[in-house]
């Protein structure tokens, strides 16, 4: 029995190196759908519920990517907006439900998505150079807010031991990505966003609990970075996920995807997504993280503009959200 279970390890561990080497020459080669630009139809629904018995009002907000085209929603008396720090863009309804009451919203569009890769002629930078960056990006991109802790004494010690003597940055974002992926383990998915300290505390954590440790041990030494937030697609569940960009001292954002390049190489996801490269099996739908809402004189702050964000006189709770959503890969 001993000698059965170790063959049968051996040979799903054969099997598994198999289906990735197979998949990495599918992505060198252009073999797989993700390699290349892809357009989507995008269908975002989600119910409304009052738990309560007493009447609710307020506002849902929704976010909606700038490469959206041909814009549909139900009801109708759908609004536009724009968050005052990352230029994200949102949509949002206005509703009343009486008690025990739903409702349905639904909106949709279709986008293209192209792959994103780190090309060879972008290795040379060193930290020096991030000094002509402009200061208003290093202060939207290298500041600490609730979820990037770039400032935790922890994080900048252990960025400080990770970078050591070394100065060219892809080579340090390197290291850092390998220190996250052999450190963390992907667990305990949540609907928001883990913070860098818990991630770093805790190590069982989601995409988002990845992205922000990354992303507070880079901005820690300096180089910018923003959370990227949206859902896959081309698959039969378009369910979320959460990566990271760093950016280059000339502007060149670079994607790193730490959860899903472990989840890759333990055979447990063949999706796209690893250091310096996502494919176009993902619609973004916002950049950044504690994103601010201003609205009707009033002012929040949400962890990432991806699921429905319920603003009902501080009642939320009360109001249960049910999202439902369906991409589709369309023919150019």
């Amino acid at each position: 029995m001993h000698i059965l279970k170790n063959y049968f390890y051996s040979l799903r561990g054969l099997l598994c190196f198999l289906r990735r080497f197979y998949h990495k020459v599918c992505e060198k080669t252009g073999l797989i759908f993700y390699s290349k630009k892809q357009k989507y139809h995008f269908i975002y629904q989600f119910n409304l519920e009052n738990k309560s018995k007493f009447s609710k009002a307020g506002l849902v907000f929704v976010p909606v990517p700038f490469t959206a085209m041909g814009l549909k929603a139900y009801p109708t008396d759908f609004q536009l907006g724009t968050d005052g720090l990352y230029a994200n863009r949102y949509g949002y309804w206005s509703f009343f439900l009486d008690g025990k009451q739903k409702m349905v919203f639904k909106y949709e569009f279709d986008v293209i998505s192209y792959p994103k890769k780190l090309s060879h002629d972008l290795m040379h930078f060193v930290f020096a150079d991030y000094g002509n960056v402009p200061n208003d990006v290093k202060k939207k991109y290298l500041s600490s807010n609730k979820y990037l802790r770039s400032a935790n004494k922890d994080i900048v010690n252990l960025a400080r031991q990770l970078k050591a003597d070394e100065e060219n940055v892809v080579m340090v974002m390197k290291k850092i990505n390998n220190f996250v992926i052999s450190t963390l383990i992907y667990a305990n998915p949540i609907s928001g966003l883990y913070d860098a300290e818990f991630a770093l505390t805790y190590r069982k954590v989601d995409c988002g609990g990845f992205s922000t440790l990354f992303a507070s041990l880079a901005m820690s030494l300096g180089v910018p970075c923003r959370i990227v937030s949206g859902f896959w697609a081309g698959y039969v569940k378009s369910t979320m996920h959460a990566w990271v960009e760093f950016m280059l001292p000339d502007g060149t954002w670079i994607p790193v995807d730490a959860s899903v390049e472990q989840l890759f190489e333990h055979g447990k996801s063949y999706k796209s997504g690893h250091f310096g490269f996502v494919g176009s099996d993902r619609i973004v739908m916002s950049y950044g993280c504690d994103i601010p809402l201003e609205f009707n004189g009033k002012k929040v702050f949400i962890d990432i503009l991806q699921n429905p964000y319920v603003y009902s006189d501080g009642n939320e709770a009360e109001i249960d959200v049910q999202v439902e959503c369906v991409s589709e890969r369309l023919r150019f």
